[in-house]
């Protein structure tokens, strides 16, 4: 019997809200990482026992443990996992456990290359709207709650679907969304059509009483269609969408919009806050709890009193008459859609802060990366953030800057970074930082100094 749990890399974002999940059941848990951070202060404060390199080698320590859940990150051939073999402590991933836990109840699972953390958070918002009481584990601090994990029922699971590794095929949904599915993580995957066929496994899990909400320009959308059990509806743009938008408005950082369905008028939805990318992560979250079947005035207020997450187009602040923004953004795409929704809106100069996230993504799309960028006006890049990467020979940021036609400067550290952004912001600009690593940390260090 599982009385005390060992999480591996329990600073990760999708670690930390499993943690929290079993910290409120009742079970004893340690966590440990490489870095001590926030997450872990949290944990801490919710009765997590945080433990260093050198204690979980401890023989007697692990002795005392009798289930470790360890990240993709953490390899088979680890130490520490050699040492609990030996021992005969199960070892299992994170998704595994996820999947597990959300085997309680109804699985509500948000999928896709972008935008699943935007989209999970709507969705549980208006399922928190209707008095569902869901349990959510999201990919992202939810700035309402202050926090990447809601504690409801065991009856519904909203949960943001991870492709990486093909964690999400351990989730069985019972209706499921799919954002857009793109090349990432090419580290993990062949090529776009390995991608492809790993989302339709996941897809292929919902049940034929369930129901899959897929972009209506998905190129392959009718190899999806044909080996599919349940009801499939079509989120976008386009007319020959189930779901679309009409009349979008926008108003300050907010936005309204008509909504049809079939091709009848559904509602009006207030959004506060900009892009079309967030208008399509609405309109996947108003689909998902439609067909479960929830009212449409929920539908509504949920959506108005959405307060968005943690690095999604964040406000920082303004000071100096400088405003300072930050995403998450760290892929060609989420890029594009992040700084062409602030040029939509704005008409300040955007200063771009980029600090592109793994060697294998900055050599499998530096010339991307490049264009997108070039939709900012004056563009800073650090050095490559490695995260669980070594280094790659001939692969660094430059490789981008020499592409940019721009204003564009390469810094090597974090205090060369702080003295060109002082060197070069005026008033009026709009600082916005994007990246996965720790440009966000750097950013709000640099924005309380400022």
């Amino acid at each position: 019997m599982v009385k005390s749990i060992l999480f591996l890399g329990v600073g990760g974002i999708g670690m930390s809200s499993l943690a929290k999940y079993m910290l409120n059941k009742g079970y004893k848990v340690y966590g440990y990482d490489r870095n001590f951070s926030e997450l872990i202060k949290k944990l801490e404060n919710l009765g997590m026992n945080f433990v260093d390199a050198e204690k979980i080698m401890e023989s007697s320590f692990i002795s005392k443990i009798d289930l470790i859940v360890r990240t993709s990150a953490i390899k088979e051939n680890a130490d520490i996992l050699k040492e609990s073999k030996r021992q005969n402590v199960p070892v299992i991933k994170r998704s595994k456990l996820l999947g597990q836990i959300c085997s309680f109840g109804h699985q509500i699972c948000l999928a896709g290359t972008h935008g699943k953390t935007t989209t999970t958070s709507m969705t549980s918002k208006i399922f928190e709207t209707a008095n569902l009481k869901p349990t959510v584990f999201v990919g992202g601090e939810m700035i309402d709650l202050d926090d990447n994990f809601l504690k409801g029922n065991d009856n519904i699971f909203v949960v943001e679907a991870d492709e990486y590794d093909r964690s999400f095929h351990d989730l069985r949904p019972m209706i499921g969304g799919i954002t857009n599915i793109e090349e990432d993580h090419l580290d993990i995957y062949k090529n776009l059509q390995d991608i492809k066929e790993s989302f339709m496994e996941f897809a292929s899990k919902i049940p034929f009483y369930g129901c899959l909400i897929l972009p209506s320009d998905l190129s392959f959308i009718q190899e999806f269609k044909k080996n599919m059990l349940c009801k499939v509806e079509t989120f976008g743009f386009s007319e020959k969408s189930n779901w679309t938008v009409k009349n979008i408005k926008k108003i300050g950082f907010s936005v309204k919009f008509d909504v049809k369905h079939n091709d009848e008028f559904y509602t009006t939805i207030e959004l506060p806050t900009i892009g079309e990318h967030n208008i399509l992560d609405a309109l996947i979250a108003i689909a998902v709890s439609y067909n479960y079947g929830i009212d449409k005035k929920s539908i509504k207020t949920g959506l108005k009193n959405y307060q968005g997450v943690k690095r999604r187009l964040q406000k920082l602040g303004n000071k100096k008459n400088v405003l300072f923004l930050d995403d998450y953004a760290h892929h060609p795409s989420e890029i594009s859609a992040t700084l062409t929704a602030l040029k939509a809106n704005v008409k300040q100069r955007i200063v771009t802060i980029f600090q592109p996230h793994l060697f294998s993504r900055t050599r499998d799309f530096y010339e991307e990366f490049a264009k997108k960028l070039s939709i900012a006006d004056y563009i800073i890049l650090t050095e490559i953030y490695p995260a669980r990467e070594k280094p790659i020979e001939n692969v660094n940021s430059k490789m981008i800057a020499d592409l940019i036609e721009k204003d564009v400067v390469v810094t090597k550290d974090k205090n060369e970074l702080f003295d060109k952004i002082n060197e070069i912001i005026q008033p009026n600009d709009i600082v916005i930082s994007l990246g996965a690593g720790t440009i966000s940390k750097w950013m709000h260090e640099f924005y309380e100094k400022y």
